[in-house]
């Protein structure tokens, strides 16, 4: 999605067939060095049923009026704290409180997460499943200019029955609502505008073990990239016929950044500084697989 390096993100999270997990604290991730304001804002399952986001609304007995009086003691305590305390970092959290603020209070915000606004027919289009709606949802937010949002889906790293597992929870509900989302984005026209980028963390080991699945396999993996910016209809690189090692056109994971960087229109140039001015570059050493690109 068209947007600037550091925006605020948007998740989804959800295993594709059950509960949320919870306890896994990468599913959350955070804006690390570049501020509380960067933290993603989380959503929840809208597969579930009478889904609301539960930080877009107030403790329950807790009027609007009295979240606004509550937020003038806080802005009142904090500007106390800073004239004791100069070092301290609430400066970093302003931005993202004022911002949470806005949306509890926002019309707009509450409709584009009123996923039940979707008719049965487009619900079904994309699967019931966690992540069907969870593309449904972020199909909505876009809509209403929201510049990155982030999908997870769990159980991916099939160990054990590998096979049976793919075929019956994990590739039915990920293509159903996979392919619903980008006929739905190019029937909106939304598609040359919205990068969709499918990504997971490693490929499988080419042998199978003796618990009929695969395990962790860093050497040759893959990821898709489609709709602005991207030239569709591609298959860049190859591996052996084991699916072991590359062969040709090898891509690394730094050239996979700076791809879908350039799409965005981020400086791969750029550089980010930490708290105590330590430089991060945007991109270090990766280059744009050009062949990709429109």
């Amino acid at each position: 999605m068209a947007g600037e390096a550091r925006v605020p993100r948007f998740g989804i999270k959800g295993n594709g067939w059950g509960k949320p997990q919870a306890h896994y604290p990468w599913i959350r991730g955070s804006g690390g060095f570049l501020g509380a304001q960067y933290d993603p804002f989380l959503a929840g399952d809208p597969s579930e049923k009478n889904f609301r986001v539960r930080d877009l609304l107030p403790p329950e007995g807790v009027s609007l009026d009295r979240l606004g009086r509550r937020r003038e003691i806080l802005q009142q305590f904090n500007e106390s704290w800073r004239r004791v305390d100069t070092e301290a970092k609430l400066n970093s959290f302003d931005p993202a409180v004022e911002q949470a603020y806005s949306m509890v209070y926002s019309k707009e915000v509450h409709k584009a997460f009123d996923i039940a606004q979707e008719s049965d027919k487009v619900r079904d289009a994309y699967g019931r499943a966690p992540i069907g709606q969870g593309l449904l949802l972020a199909r909505r937010l876009v809509e209403h200019g929201v510049k990155a949002v982030s999908i997870w889906m769990g159980g991916w790293d099939t160990h054990s029955k590998n096979f049976s597992t793919m075929k019956e929870k994990l590739l039915p509900p990920m293509d159903q609502g996979y392919g619903t989302l980008i006929a739905d984005l190019a029937q909106r026209g939304l598609l040359d505008s919205t990068l969709v980028v499918q990504v997971g963390e490693f490929g499988r080991t080419p042998k199978v073990n003796k618990d009929a699945g695969r395990d962790h396999w860093p050497k040759a993996f893959c990821a898709t990239l489609a709709g602005g910016g991207i030239k569709g209809g591609q298959l860049i690189g190859a591996t052996d016929k084991h699916a072991a090692e590359v062969t040709d056109r090898p891509i690394t994971v730094e050239d996979f950044s700076a791809t879908i960087f350039t799409v965005l229109g981020v400086d791969l140039q750029g550089v980010n500084h930490t708290p105590e001015g330590r430089p991060i570059s945007v991109v270090n050493d990766g280059k744009p697989v050009t062949e990709a690109l429109v």
